[in-house]
């Protein structure tokens, strides 16, 4: 699964991902901070893509020191007497770490998520 990702990565930044070695290991801790998010033992076929769009970020991210600005399009202020009506252009975040991408994705992770269970053998006081 790494190696379809990461080849998927590669075509999605034409090559200009980065350092493989890094990449990879980035990889491998976003996929176990994704599966404790979302309480899952294994990545489904469907999640493959959204996490090539969070490493895509992320190595943007790398590239633009940790700046990642994405445009809000909503409206800054607006005033009627000569008209002017003002765009908000855009928000800066930063993406320095993998935790910062599952806050970033946590609205696309949610569809992956399930129900955490207490398991009965580890109850407190035995």
């Amino acid at each position: 699964m790494n190696e379809r990702i990461l080849a998927k990565l590669k075509i999605l930044t034409s090559g200009n991902a980065g350092d493989e070695a890094t990449l990879s290991l980035v990889l491998d801790i976003l996929i176990e901070k994704i599966k404790a998010y979302c309480n899952i033992f294994d990545i489904p076929t469907e999640l493959e893509l959204i996490i090539v769009e969070m490493m895509a970020d992320y190595s943007k991210s790398l590239a633009t020191g940790g700046q990642d600005t994405v445009n809000m399009g909503g409206i800054k202020a607006i005033t009627r007497g000569k008209t002017r009506i003002e765009y908000n252009v855009g928000t800066t975040t930063k993406i320095v770490s993998v935790g910062d991408l599952i806050d970033k994705y946590k609205k696309q992770l949610k569809r992956f998520r399930k129900v955490g269970s207490v398991s009965m053998n580890d109850r407190i006081g035995d």
